[in-house]
This record gives C-alpha cells, sequence and structure tokens, in this order.
C-alpha cells in the first residue's frame, strides 16, 4: 500500500507539472550572415538559447521574407524597414530591437567612382525589397540622384560576390561582413549607414500567431539575447566564437563593432519609454522612404507594429536588484 502512495503521489505530481509548464512549440529562428546578429551565435555556441529554438541560416533576406509568407518561418531577424513592408502581407510584430547600424552598411564602388554622384548612368547592384533597397535609396536621395539616374541590377545577396568578380555591375549596396570582402578586392565605400543615423535597425520579429504560442521562449530568447551582448562586451572567447561563425579576424569584427550599436535592455527601453516615442520616431522616418520608394501602400502605424510584452518583462526583471 506504501508503494502504491507513493506511484500515486509521483503520477499525480508529473500530471500537475505537465499543466502548468505547457511545452511551447520548436522555433525556427532565420538568420542571414550579418555581424550584428553575433550575440545569437554565442549564445547558440554557449548553450544559451532555449532547448527549442534553433538558428536556421539563410543566404538572402528575401528567402527568409518568402518563408514567413508561406508559414515556414515564423521567428526571424529582419530590419526594421522589412518588418514594416512584410507586414503588408503578414501579421506580425517587432518584438525587441537587436541592432544599429551606424556604419557597417554600405555603398560599395570600384575605384574608378570616387563619390556617389560618380555613379550616375553606372551599374548598382542591391537586394530587391530588403534594407539594401532602403540604404541605396536614401544614398541616393542624399546625393541628389534617384533610381532613374543609374542602371538597378538587382541580385540576391548570396550572389553579389560572383556577380562582382564577373564585372557585372560598378556599385552595390550591401552588409558586414560581405563589404569587407569586396574591399579586399578594390571596392570602396561612397556612402554608408553613419549618414542616417537610427535608420537602419535589426529587430526580432516573430509573426502574430506564433507569437501567442512561446511567450516563455521570447522571454527566454531575449534573455540570451542580453547574455550574448554582454559577452561579446567582456568575455575575449565570445568574440573569438562570433569571428569564426562570420569568417573574419579577431581584429576586423571589433573594428566592424565600432559600426554597429549591439542594443541590450538599456537600448530597448529607451526606444519603448514615454509611449515609446524615440520608436514611433523612426518609424515615420522610414515610412516616409518606404512610401517614397513605392514598397508601402500606406504608413504603417508604430502602435500596429509593438509586441513588447516580453521586452518589458524581460528588462524589468534585469533591472531588478
Amino acid at each position: 500500500m506504501i508503494f502504491r502512495g507513493i506511484v500515486l503521489l509521483v503520477s499525480v505530481t508529473i500530471f500537475m507539472t505537465g499543466c502548468h509548464q505547457k511545452e511551447e512549440p520548436p522555433v525556427r529562428l532565420a538568420l542571414v550572415e550579418w555581424a550584428g546578429y553575433a550575440p545569437l551565435y554565442v549564445a547558440e555556441a554557449k548553450g544559451w538559447l532555449p532547448g527549442n529554438v534553433r538558428i536556421v541560416d539563410f543566404t538572402s533576406n528575401y528567402d527568409i521574407k518568402e518563408g514567413i509568407k508561406f508559414g515556414t518561418i515564423h521567428v526571424a531577424a529582419l530590419t526594421l524597414d522589412e518588418a514594416i513592408t512584410l507586414r503588408q502581407e503578414t501579421p506580425l510584430r517587432v518584438h525587441y530591437f537587436l541592432d544599429c547600424s551606424d556604419g557597417a552598411d554600405k555603398v560599395m564602388a570600384a575605384e574608378a567612382f570616387a563619390d556617389l554622384r560618380a555613379l550616375r548612368g553606372r551599374r548598382v547592384a542591391y537586394e530587391p525589397d530588403s534594407v539594401q533597397a532602403y540604404l541605396l535609396a536614401r544614398a541616393l536621395s542624399l546625393n541628389g540622384l534617384g533610381f532613374d539616374d543609374i542602371t538597378a541590377v538587382p541580385l540576391k545577396g548570396h550572389d553579389l560576390l560572383s556577380a562582382w568578380q564577373k564585372g557585372e555591375f560598378d556599385a552595390v549596396s550591401v552588409y558586414e561582413p560581405l563589404a569587407t570582402r569586396l574591399k579586399k578586392t578594390g571596392m570602396h565605400s561612397v556612402f554608408d549607414s553613419g549618414d542616417i543615423p537610427a535608420e537602419i535597425i535589426d529587430t526580432l520579429i516573430v509573426t502574430e500567431s506564433y507569437a501567442k504560442k512561446i511567450p516563455a521562449t521570447l522571454h527566454a530568447l531575449i534573455r540570451a539575447w542580453n547574455r550574448g551582448v554582454a559577452a561579446l562586451e567582456n568575455d575575449p572567447e565570445a568574440l573569438q566564437l562570433a569571428a569564426k561563425r562570420l569568417h573574419l579576424s579577431v581584429a576586423k569584427l571589433k573594428t566592424i563593432y565600432s559600426q554597429i550599436k549591439l542594443m541590450a535592455c538599456k537600448d530597448n527601453v529607451e526606444m519603448t519609454q514615454n509611449g515609446a516615442k524615440h520608436f514611433t520616431q523612426i518609424v515615420q522616418t522610414v515610412n516616409t522612404t518606404l512610401l517614397g520608394q513605392k514598397r508601402l501602400r500606406s504608413a504603417e502605424k508604430p502602435y500596429e507594429l509593438s509586441g513588447f510584452t516580453a521586452l518589458q518583462r524581460t528588462c524589468e526583471e534585469e533591472s531588478s536588484p
């Protein structure tokens, strides 16, 4: 009788635990190769990611967005402009701000072209409907040019290096670490994201239907990201892990990080405090550019784009003594 009582007690305990700790579905976290996502690479290598999260590498943001549209991807890292345009077709929200590019996105040109204005009438490559299109539009506009003044060469990100080697374009809109690889072949920067401060921001986006299924996972994923950011700032081993993943030297990665601001709780709180005033201002700026490019049917409303519950919970916990 004692044995049967113990078995019954254990069974009830297991049942009750299962009731209170519902297992959340698997998460395929879609990323392209970008130095700003290194905290996730570090978190993966250190075993900090939630057990149901797996990083899936893509060669272009176009392919990530197609996966989201067709329902094979529900969680991804995308720039704010990409999140806004994608939201026209798929309900999604921004749940965390990952990094801000301050020079690491660039328009690169062949040595023969001294500045961006020299690209009038020249072949300029970029990935359509992406942050590269956004950067190029801003670069042209700020230099008195438009897409009608260049010969646009639309290419996916993974085709850019080989296309350059074949002489298929004169300039290109890219991001790190590809910009570094192109520099080694003789290209140089004629414009970068430092010229448009706080406009190119990477975000963690989740489709609305899936976010409801993974609240605990989102909370744990944001904590893992924050640990990755702290490790890159304080742990030489973390830098080595990230550099290896990105096929860069540690010295070069440090140089790139002078052009990228990795965002943890402090920065996220600043973005979302006072009624998300800062976030609203950035969305309005991005809206204006996207509407000018005819990539947006109507301006995105910041409050409809934001999904900051996990952000607020995580950052409140981390600020508690």
